[in-house]
Formats: C-alpha cells, structure tokens, sequence
C-alpha cells in the first residue's frame, strides 16, 4: 500500500479505502476489524461537519454571514479587523468545547 500512496497509480481516495476489500480476501483481517477502523465515532462526526459544511456552501450561508457581520460592525478597515477578531474569538471558544465534549 505504501508504493501505492507514493506513486498514486491510482487516486488517493481509492487507495485509502483498498484496504477494506484487500485486507478480508486475502485474509489479513475480517472485515468487522478493518470496518471498526474506518468507522469510529469520530470519523462520523468529521463525516457530518463536512456535511454540514458543503450545504453551507451550496446555499451560499458563508456569504450571508459575511454581509450581516460587515452590515453590524461597517466597512471601515478598523471595523472590519475588530469583526473577524470578534467573531473568530466567538467561534473558537464555541468549536472548542463542542469538539472536545463528543470526543
């Protein structure tokens, strides 16, 4: 697998994902074992923030946020500066904890 990753004679994400069909036929590990690596409790949660990410992008929420914090705080270059500090604090306090409680 290693030479795989190396040279990618195939893309990455099928690469990774070889192991899970390699692994039971040859006899390496039962698929229960390789399955219990690939999906824990925590690939689930990065899976749903992914998720949650590209349907804020696709409905262009980004940009709403954006121009409600612009609309808030104003355009000046002082404001704008004080609004990504403001909201960048905000979140980081709030990521934080969430992370942290469900791992």
């Amino acid at each position: 697998m290693l030479v795989w990753w190396v040279t990618e004679p195939v893309p990455l994400h099928i690469t990774a994902l070889l192991p899970m069909i390699v692994y039971p036929l040859s006899g390496i590990l039962s698929a229960e074992a390789v399955a219990s690596q690939y999906y824990g409790n925590i690939t689930f949660l990065i899976i749903g923030g992914f998720m949650i990410a590209l349907a804020a992008e696709k409905w262009g929420l980004q940009k709403r946020f954006a121009y409600a914090i612009i609309a808030k705080f104003g355009t000046s270059k002082r404001r704008v500066l004080a609004a990504f500090i403001s909201v960048t604090g905000f979140l980081s306090c709030w990521l934080d904890i969430f992370f942290f409680k469900k791992t």
